[in-house]
């Protein structure tokens, strides 16, 4: 049953730690979390992914990088499947009605236009956002679907279309497309009167994407490459800006000078994939 009214109690409490200043990404989201826990405005239940879209504040305002989505999937089948690796499996409930579900819908509409095929259609069954797992569910949302993959190790000899059979012979990959996995997932209503939230969660999550590894510059060049290789990226208004803004988000050591980066990529990178990068790699 949907919550309509958030408590004083939670309200205060939990817009004091949102505006607290000094904490780790990851402490931040950790301290939100157990208050949401406490006042019981989150909850635990495994989800199918045709049922998730995207959140709309996700890596600052990017949503997804439909290559990523593929190129991630094709790592996953590449090493094996392994549930215990969603650790970051947070979302939202997608509100019933009003304007922050209109925008969700918007932007992941407009998203799914610019991918090219890459990512499933909206299919009026959704009534979650991710905020963590986000390219790992749109894949699974895509094979599901039946899609098209870019991901030549994932394709059926002959098309681009997604070999199921190929996924399926990995009993979790299985499981992930066909079942789903277990989320923690935060009333709408938090989404809704608290925007900043998902922000905080967003960043935090990313952190953690790449705590295990120390982040160079070329890498961060990639990332910015793959962010301006997006299908329709350019023809985003200050999209440079939502590029710089997400590698800041991961927290890479060079993150405050992502934006000459950024025109070193776009200038010097030699077009798309930024081969001259990967060459300098």
């Amino acid at each position: 049953m949907a919550v309509s009214k958030l408590s004083e109690e939670f309200t205060s409490e939990f817009q004091q730690l949102l505006q607290s200043k000094g904490f780790a990404a990851n402490e931040h989201l950790q301290s939100l979390v157990a208050c949401l826990r406490k006042h019981n405005y989150i909850y635990t239940i495994q989800i199918h992914p045709q049922f998730f879209l995207t959140h709309k504040a996700n890596r600052g305002g990017l949503l997804l990088s439909p290559h990523n989505v593929h190129r991630n999937a094709g790592r996953i089948q590449a090493c094996g499947a392994d549930m215990k690796q969603l650790t970051n499996a947070l979302c939202m409930e997608l509100p019933a009605s009003g304007p922050v579900r209109e925008e969700h819908l918007v932007k992941n509409r407009t998203l799914i236009q610019r991918a090219a095929g890459l990512l499933a259609a909206i299919n009026g069954l959704e009534r979650y956002v991710t905020l963590g797992c986000g390219h790992t569910t749109a894949f699974c949302k895509q094979a599901h679907a039946g899609g098209r993959t870019s991901e030549k190790s994932l394709q059926h000899v002959g098309s681009e279309d997604i070999d199921l059979q190929k996924l399926y012979s990995n009993t979790n990959f299985k499981a992930m497309v066909t079942e789903g996995w277990a989320w923690e997932v935060v009333h709408a209503i938090v989404d809704e009167e608290f925007p900043a939230f998902a922000s905080v969660a967003q960043k935090a999550l990313n952190t953690q994407n790449h705590i295990s590894t120390e982040v160079g510059e070329l890498e961060t060049c990639m990332t910015l490459a793959s962010n301006a290789d997006d299908p329709g990226m350019r023809e985003l208004p200050g999209w440079e800006l939502l590029a710089v803004e997400n590698v800041r988000s991961l927290c890479v050591p060079c993150g405050a000078y992502a934006d000459t980066l950024l025109s070193f990529v776009v200038t010097y990178g030699g077009g798309s994939g930024a081969p001259l990068v990967a060459c300098m790699d």
